[in-house]
């Protein structure tokens, strides 16, 4: 399963399917389902997608998987709402629900608990997510860079609250405003000319790693210094930097798909699958605050 978008953008992320084998040693395809939805404090509530686990025998299709009919609800609670919200299947397009006849935008420092019951199943499918505080960039060190300089951008933020965690975690995500060929850096330019099937739209968005204290300052008066990393430029011109404070669900998620991708100790066969905090499925159900910052980046 493939997530559409990385909108923080979001993580993109995959999910094998998952196949049983009998005493004859034929293999059995059991139903295991997939979730994928997450909450921007501030945005409207987001849609959710519900697909079941496809065969490694078969070509992954979404719609093909996805599933219909299911009763979905969301109860939010906090100091601001109390109350359960209906999601229903959007019409022609198989697997998508959205939020019915709800004006709320999504409640920071709110607690937002699903539960799912597939048609026809008996199964219940539940998660939870509380969404981080929302935050703000008070200062930006510059407003346009040399490429690789000495120099690296700094941005002083507000911190982004979060019950039970004494830090936070970030992930910056970078958009180029003018994703030309003409503007990719020398190393995007590299993997753009080496025909590893990388588009420029391909490379219009990218994300960094996890961003955590080791890689920002508390200042006296609390807020933060959060140093940008350049491994995430792709192209010279205008860019705009969103940084997402995670939950704990994506943030668990995150790390455990780059152990999954950016290969690890484990053995083949030994990797352990990614961390989803979903109860009865597969996937992600989290949330994120975040803020944006426009930028220059000279050659």
């Amino acid at each position: 399963m493939v997530m559409r978008t990385r909108s923080y953008a979001i993580v993109a992320f995959t999910v094998l399917s998952w196949m049983g084998c009998d005493a004859t040693g034929s293999r059995e395809l059991e139903t295991e389902y997939v979730v994928e939805s997450v909450f921007v404090a501030g945005d409207p509530m987001p849609p959710l997608l519900l697909s079941r686990v496809g065969s490694l025998d078969a070509p992954y299709s979404f719609e093909a998987q996805a599933e219909l009919g299911a009763t979905i609800t969301i109860r939010v609670s906090g100091a601001v709402a109390n109350e359960e919200v209906l999601y229903e299947g959007v019409e022609d397009v198989p697997g998508l629900y959205t939020a019915a006849d709800y004006a709320w935008p999504v409640l920071p420092l709110h607690r937002y608990d699903l539960t799912v019951q597939p048609a026809g199943s008996d199964e219940v499918i539940t998660a939870s997510t509380l969404v981080p505080d929302t935050f703000r960039v008070i200062e930006a060190s510059h407003s346009a860079l040399e490429y690789q300089s000495g120099d690296q951008l700094i941005l002083r933020i507000t911190p982004s609250e979060y019950e039970g965690r004494d830090q936070s975690y970030f992930i910056f995500v970078t958009e180029s405003i003018e994703p030309f060929e003409g503007n990719l850096v020398p190393f995007a330019r590299e993997r753009y000319d080496n025909g590893d099937g990388q588009s420029l739209d391909d490379l219009r968005i990218s994300s960094s790693p996890i961003v955590n204290e080791d890689n920002y300052d508390v200042n006296p008066d609390g807020t933060l210094s959060v140093r940008y990393p350049w491994i995430g430029i792709n192209f010279y011109g205008p860019n705009i930097l969103h940084i997402n404070a995670l939950d704990d669900n994506l943030y668990d998620f995150e790390r455990s798909r780059s152990t999954q991708e950016n290969g690890s100790t484990f053995g083949p066969g030994e990797i352990p699958n990614p961390l989803s905090h979903i109860r009865g499925a597969h996937g992600i159900f989290g949330s994120q605050a975040r803020v944006s910052q426009r930028f220059t980046v000279v050659e």
